[in-house]
Parts: structure tokens; C-alpha cells; sequence
């Protein structure tokens, strides 16, 4: 699926959760394109339209969606990105399960009015912990108490059967995004909560300070979001940066960028972390689906210009 030429009629997508973190910075990259958007989402927009972009909003939960509120617009792409994430309360909430209702509801409307290709989000947590760069064929962790893992994995396995027998041409991909970071990310997120302090001057303690963890900036994984949504790609696409940083690096970058300053790391008792070992030492994506269409991360994770200010 090639971008747009000059004259030709504009792509018309349908981008849900774009008041959020992620869909945010997904409607600011798209708008650079020859496309008209139907922002869907829960709150104010604050989003300022360019010159040429042609954004139209529509302040409403999922679950109240009518096909009648996209029929006018007759979409050809959907980027389905609105969830549940609030830090921490994500991970057990079950709010998780009426996200997926409220997905499978999207997905049927975006098919009765003639959608062709869909863009999912997942999550590297569904995945099984591996030492390897994770491909997408790894093991899912289908055992997980995690009503946000098994919400999501339902929502796949749903998606999987839809259109496995779809014999409309309409495809998917279905992108699990791994650690992103950047400016404006919550409130509660690690990186968030690393500067905050240490940038207040107070002291901060590593848990786990040597844990490994593929973070990407939010810019690349808007990026990446749209190269997958233009792409022939089907089913499941990591996004990540194929590289790892442990929680100290990270730490030790913006003690860096503080300055004096700064507050103190330390790290947490070593026998402490021999009686209850770091679950997730190291996770990381294998990036050949990405490597495949071109893409390449353009903010090199955690340099001293890519933390958030």
C-alpha cells in the first residue's frame, strides 16, 4: 500500500483513542498525509489542525458507536488505538473486557460501511518472557492472571476467526507495541516517575536497576504505527527498537541531564532481589516485520535529547 499520490483521493481513516498518549502523536503524524481522519475519543481534543489537514472529531465512547456515525465518512483504513491504560490499574482492571467488546463492536460498524484494512494495538506483555529478541510466532502468555494480557489475547484470537473465512480482501495487523517513552507520556509510567523524582532532587531505588527492556520513542512508534497501517503486512507486527537499555542506564541518562541537581540512585538489596527475582529480566523485539517496510527508529532511545523535559 503505497502512500498517495498528488491529486489522487485522499485516504480516509477512521483513529480511535486519539486523545490518549499514543493517539495523540498518531493523529499529529497522519495529518502529514494526504488523508481525511474521523478522530474518535473521550475527551477535549487538543489537537490543532495544520494547514491542509482535515480532521473532523467525534467525542464518544466505543461503546456508544452507531454505523450511522460513519457512514458519511466511508472509511477505507481503521487505527484502532483507545483502551484502558492508567498506569498500574490497567494490568488487573476489568475494564480491560469492555474494551474488547467495545473493539469487536468497532470492528463489526467499520465493516458494515466498507473498511479494508485495520490497525489493531496489542502489547509485548502477551508475550512469554524470552533472553531472545521475541518474534512474532513466540510463545503468548496464555496463563497470565492479567485480565489487561488476557483481554487483549481474547480480542486477537476474536480477530484471528473473523477473518480467517473473509473472502472480502479486508486485512489486519495487529502491532504490539513494546516500552514506549517520551514527552507527555502518563503520569505513573516508570520513565515518568524516574524523572520526576530525580529531577525534585529526591532519591530513587532500583528494584531491579539491571532489567532490560526495548523502549522506543513515541515519535517512531507513530511512525511505525502508520508504515504498518500502509503496509500488506497481516497479523501481529512488533514495534521496537531491536535494542535494549537496563532501568540504571536509564536512570544514570537523566541524572546526566539533571545535573547537580539531580537525586541520588541506589539500587535495591542485592539478597532482596536473589529472594524474589526480576520476572522480566530482559524483553526485546525482533524487528524484522519492520525491516521489512522500511522502517528504522529515528530517536535513538534515551539519549539526553530524547527525554522528556
Amino acid at each position: 500500500m503505497e502512500k498517495t499520490a498528488p491529486g489522487m483521493k485522499p485516504k480516509r481513516i477512521v483513529l480511535t483513542g486519539a486523545t490518549g498518549w499514543i493517539g495523540s502523536n498518531v493523529l499529529k503524524r497522519i495529518v502529514t498525509e494526504n488523508a481525511e481522519i474521523l478522530a474518535i475519543g473521550r475527551k477535549q481534543l487538543s489537537f490543532t489542525k495544520n494547514d491542509g489537514a482535515n480532521v473532523c472529531y467525534l467525542r464518544k465512547d466505543l461503546k456508544e458507536l452507531k454505523t450511522s456515525d460513519l457512514i458519511s465518512f466511508k472509511p477505507d483504513y481503521c487505527i484502532h488505538l483507545a483502551w484502558f491504560t492508567k498506569p498500574v490499574e490497567y494490568w488487573r482492571s476489568p475494564i480491560n473486557y469492555e474494551c474488547m467488546k467495545n473493539s469487536q463492536v468497532l470492528i463489526e460498524r467499520c465493516l458494515e460501511v466498507g473498511v479494508q484494512r485495520f490497525f489493531i494495538a496489542g502489547s509485548c506483555a502477551e508475550y512469554q518472557p524470552c533472553e531472545k529478541p521475541i518474534e512474532e510466532s513466540h510463545l503468548l502468555n496464555t496463563q497470565s492472571d492479567s485480565a489487561y494480557i488476557q483481554s487483549k489475547l481474547n480480542l486477537l484470537d476474536w480477530i484471528n476467526k473473523k477473518f480467517k473465512h473473509s473472502d472480502t480482501g479486508t486485512s489486519w495487523v495487529w502491532g504490539r507495541i513494546f516500552y514506549p517513552f517520551g514527552p507527555g507520556a502518563p503520569k505513573g509510567k516508570l520513565t515518568d516517575w524516574l524523572w520526576d523524582r530525580l529531577s525534585r532532587g529526591e532519591p530513587v531505588e532500583l528494584k531491579y536497576p539491571h532489567s532490560i527492556k526495548d523502549y522506543i520513542h513515541i515519535d517512531d512508534v507513530s511512525e511505525a504505527i502508520w508504515r504498518l497501517t500502509m503496509s500488506e503486512i497481516i497479523g501481529p507486527a512488533n514495534i521496537g527498537t531491536g535494542q535494549g537499555i537496563s532501568i540504571l542506564e536509564i536512570a544514570q541518562l537523566m541524572q546526566k541531564k539533571i545535573g547537580s541537581k539531580s537525586g541520588v540512585i541506589t539500587e535495591s538489596d542485592h539478597e532482596w532481589r536473589t529472594q524474589n527475582p526480576d520476572p522480566l529480566p530482559k524483553i526485546l523485539a525482533d524487528t524484522k516485520k519492520l525491516d521489512e517496510i522500511g522502517f528504522k527508529p529515528q530517536m535513538t532511545p534515551f539519549t539526553t535529547e530524547s527525554i522528556s523535559t
